[in-house]
Parts: C-alpha cells; sequence; structure tokens
C-alpha cells in the first residue's frame, strides 16, 4: 500500500549536514537561554516543524576524488523529518565526453526510491529501491546517483537544525543583505561531526561520505524559517558545496511511495 503524508506546508530541497537541537530553554526571566546564534537556530528548528511543508530549489557542485567535476541542480517538495521528492538533473564532462543524467528521487519514512535515465529498470518497474545508508568508497567509482542520494539530506532543514547545529560553539551571526527583508545569517566553520552534541543521523550520514568536517551558513528570514543554506566539505571522496533556497512554507503537499509492484530493489 503506497504510504501518502500530507502537510500543511510547501516542500523543498537542498543539500548539506544533520544537526541535532532541542527547545529553547527559557532563563528565570522567561527569556531563552544561550547565544544569539544559537537561540535563533533553535527558533528556526521550531518554526521549520511548525510550518511542516517547504519548497526547495538547488545546486550542488562535487569534484576531485573518484568523480569528474560535475553539478546537480533540482527542485524538491520536502515534509520536514518525513518525506520528499526531488527532480534533479546531473552534468558532468571529462575531456571530449560529457554526461547529462536526470531522475527522480522519493523518500517516505526511511525508505529511498529513484529513477535515472541511465538506470534500465526491468518490464513493468518503474522504480529502484536505494539503500539510504549506500556508501560510497575511494576504491570505486561514485555514481550521479549516489551523489543525488547524500545531498537529498540536506533539502529539509531540520535534519540540521534538529542535529546539534544549533548547539554548536562555533555558531556565530552576520547581518543579512540590506533590502532583502531577511533577518540574519548564521555559519559555523569546522563543524566536526564527531562531537558529542552531534546526532546519530548527521554522523551516520558524514561517514557514508567520509565527511568528519563541515562549513554551514543558514540565512533566517525575520520571522526565522530557513532561507538560504550553504553547506560545504572536503569528504572522502570528494569536495563539494551545496547551495539552496527554501520557500513555500506551508503550502498543502503530500508525497506519496510508489506502487510496490512498480519497484524493482537495487
Amino acid at each position: 500500500m503506497a504510504r501518502t503524508y500530507r502537510s500543511a506546508g510547501a516542500l523543498l530541497a537542498a543539500v548539506a549536514v544533520v544537526t541535532m537541537t532541542g527547545c529553547q530553554l527559557p532563563s528565570p526571566g522567561g527569556e531563552p537561554e544561550g547565544p544569539p546564534g544559537q537561540v535563533a537556530l533553535r527558533a528556526a528548528a521550531t518554526a521549520t516543524k511548525d510550518a511542516r511543508t517547504l519548497r526547495v530549489s538547488f545546486e550542488a557542485r562535487q569534484s576531485g576524488g573518484t568523480l569528474f567535476g560535475g553539478t546537480l541542480i533540482g527542485k524538491a517538495e520536502v515534509v520536514a523529518q518525513r518525506s520528499m521528492v526531488v527532480d534533479w538533473s546531473y552534468r558532468a564532462s571529462a575531456g571530449d565526453t560529457e554526461t547529462a543524467i536526470k531522475g527522480q528521487l522519493i523518500a517516505v519514512d526511511k525508505a529511498v526510491y529513484m529513477r535515472s535515465s541511465q538506470w534500465k529498470p526491468p518490464a513493468g518497474k518503474r522504480w529502484f529501491a536505494i539503500n539510504p545508508n549506500w556508501a560510497a568508497t575511494p576504491s570505486k567509482p561514485i555514481a550521479p546517483e549516489w551523489f543525488v542520494l547524500v545531498m537529498s539530506r540536506l533539502l529539509d532543514p531540520l535534519f540540521l537544525l534538529d542535529q546539534g547545529l544549533p548547539e554548536s560553539e562555533k555558531v556565530r551571526s552576520t547581518p543579512g543583505p540590506a533590502g532583502e527583508g531577511t533577518g540574519e545569517t548564521y555559519r559555523t566553520d569546522y563543524w566536526y561531526l564527531d562531537l558529542d552534541g552531534v546526532g546519530p543521523e548527521v554522523k551516520g550520514w558524514g561517514r557514508q561520505m567520509g565527511a568528519s568536517v563541515l562549513d554551514v551558513v543558514m540565512r533566517l528570514t525575520k520571522d526565522r524559517h530557513p532561507d538560504r543554506l550553504k553547506v560545504s566539505s572536503s569528504a572522502g571522496v570528494m569536495l563539494f558545496d551545496l547551495e539552496a533556497t527554501f520557500d513555500g512554507y506551508g503550502t498543502p503537499t503530500e508525497v506519496t511511495a510508489p506502487a510496490p509492484a512498480e519497484v524493482e530493489k537495487r
């Protein structure tokens, strides 16, 4: 039976890292405790959970390792911490050879389904079920579809905001661009994923890529919704950076898993 989630928000996609955050802790005077950056990112986690849905547009680039340089672009609809659907295209070039691939990813609960223009499913099948923990190693070529899988985690802002990012001691704030009506931009350089405060999902995601440290920049609107995200790292198999734009918070949407009869295990 297909699984469906309805939500009162629009969905997004983007790239980057997981974080775990708790609720804001009030001080005896009733004000949230902690440095302003930590307080703001906790508020962003709460605002995202309240909206439940969002939309994302993103671009991610990779180079080095076992991959030739390539660019991934796409759009996503996200039900925070539950599901997403991502339409993507990937382009890379090596000498006179150019690779252009497009596809779609659906994640519902912990299950991931994907189709790619370079994958040919058996007759009657339209999707492949993908191991969400699919790991790459430096000794083997990396599939563009794997890059899609790992970058898709960053398209849900709560992947970072609910797995420790707000508690990073390195979070600092800078004023947002003038005239854009935004709040502030918060960043943390050298966020080490093996620290005690980092959530297990982000730690596992880092091991999946061989990444141990991230640079994260998140811009918030004045109502504390994440607006822009930039994540970069030197992982064990590649260098990557992702930029995502979030909007459409609270737009009604649904993400449905493919029918089992249409799915082939890969």
